[in-house]
């Protein structure tokens, strides 16, 4: 019988097994394996282990997502220091579809009056996996009311400072000694800024990101306009300029990856931004990684593929909410958080034909897991697209897609246990768990990785 209490989630983690630092290669990390087969009878191994685990004809499932430097330190306009965690992947924003008379003003704390009607577009995230569906409507959705559309005269000003590019209104956890208020302004750098549009409860807001282009020059590899300015001194947006792409360089320049918060680390170093990262890492949205991935190298990867083992690659943009604590005593009642996710034709197809011709589903991650089942209808067919995914996994759930899984050791109490306790049961998580922390494995996102077999 399932166990939906949250206390029986629960199991005893000295604080020093918490990884506070990566492996020093990616694939020097242990693996515990808990056989299905056996009785989840359990075996301590190295990563590269997981090779003799798999079999020709089996199909190895990835999540894409990149993760973005989220944490963008700053000061507000009085120059108190702030902090603003963006939750979601900032879109450049088109003009509006009506002019305004507004005009754009100089200097810090520029502000406009009158933010004319909605009618902003331009939805693209540079880098995206390629896929032959694209993102519904629904997760990509347009303002839809007047202060969220960008004036067309500040989109088109053309100051001493060059040209501006705004991203569309994005979700952000703002840290201040003092509650922001509406229509102020963070400022990251001298080029860089935050206009608050709504301030929520538990210290959210939405706000709206301002660039001043750099000018000048024509990037030889894209044809693009380093500098969104016509020849007429006005707003180039249109015409061949990338301004996705200076919205990713502002944020390399300015922000730091989103470490976890049981990563107890005053500064970000170099080595966090590339090994908080998988080497197959493309599509960027994700504000923690798909941490079962950071294990893998592009030569255990060929060896892999040498093997006759498929790999397939699937996005979902992980959120904040992944380490967002279950408050509920009755987990059922939990409110999982909601991430955009998306398959592509190929991947869906490569899978179903995988499961036709009898062969294994590993998914490499929760979030491969919940992408997996998310996207499959009743008999387990996966079907191309993408949304919005709200899937929550506990004990009980029946798995209509995944036969494996490979992870890492998940929080006390979380979703993520749920998840793995519904693929295992709860009994046999919490003896291999126990197992872990007497070999003293090392747990969480920078620790060392478990498969979960049961075919």
């Amino acid at each position: 019988m399932a166990a939906f209490a949250l206390d029986d989630y629960d199991y005893h983690l000295p604080p020093e097994l918490i990884a506070q630092q990566p492996a020093p290669r990616r694939d020097a990390s242990r693996l515990l394996v808990c056989d299905g087969r056996h009785d989840f009878a359990l075996a301590d191994r190295r990563f590269p282990g997981v090779l003799d685990l798999l079999a020709p004809g089996d199909l190895l499932v990835f999540n894409d997502t990149r993760v973005f430097p989220a944490r963008l330190p700053g000061r507000k306009e009085s120059g108190g220091r702030i902090e603003l965690l963006l939750l979601e992947y900032p879109q450049p924003a088109g003009p509006s579809a009506a002019g305004s008379t507004a005009p754009a003003e100089e200097g810090r704390g520029t502000a406009v009056s009158d933010h004319g009607v909605n009618g902003v577009s331009g939805h693209g995230v540079p880098q995206v996996a390629a896929s032959e569906t694209a993102m519904p409507a629904s997760v990509l959705e347009p303002a839809r009311s007047p202060q969220d559309a960008v004036p067309r005269d500040r989109l088109r000003a053309a100051d001493s400072a060059g040209a501006r590019v705004f991203s569309e209104p994005c979700r952000g956890l703002l840290k201040s000694s003092k509650g922001p208020r509406v229509g102020g302004w963070l400022y990251f750098g001298p080029d860089f800024r935050a206009e608050v549009l709504t301030v929520e409860e538990g210290g959210k807001v939405r706000v709206r990101l301002e660039l001043d282009a750099p000018g000048g020059t024509t990037d030889p590899v894209t044809n693009h306009r380093v500098c969104p300015v016509s020849d007429q001194g006005v707003s180039d947006i249109s015409a061949g300029a990338d301004p996705a792409a200076w919205l990713a360089d502002a944020l390399a320049r300015y922000g730091r990856m989103p470490l976890p918060p049981y990563i107890k680390r005053n500064e970000e170093n170099e080595e966090d931004r590339r090994r908080y990262q998988t080497v197959y890492a493309q599509a960027p949205g994700a504000v923690a990684a798909p941490t079962a991935g950071l294990h893998f190298t592009d030569e255990l990867l060929a060896q892999i593929k040498e093997k006759g083992v498929g790999l397939a690659r699937i996005t979902l943009h992980v959120g904040y909410g992944t380490f967002a604590p279950v408050r509920s005593q009755d987990i059922r009642e939990h409110d999982i958080h909601a991430e955009d996710y998306r398959v592509s034709r190929e991947s869906a197809e490569l899978i179903n034909r995988t499961r036709a011709a009898g062969g294994r589903i590993w998914a490499v991650g929760t979030t491969s897991v919940r992408t997996l089942e998310a996207a499959a209808d009743q008999d387990g067919w996966v079907s191309p697209g993408g949304g919005s995914c709200r899937l929550y996994i506990y004990p009980g759930y029946s798995f209509k897609v995944v036969d494996n899984l490979l992870t890492n050791f998940h929080l006390p109490r979380s979703s993520l246990l749920f998840l793995v306790s519904a693929l295992a049961g709860r009994e046999n998580i919490l003896r291999a768990y126990a197992h872990a922390v007497e070999q003293r494995y090392r747990f969480f996102s920078y620790g060392d990785a478990m498969a979960i077999i049961r075919r």
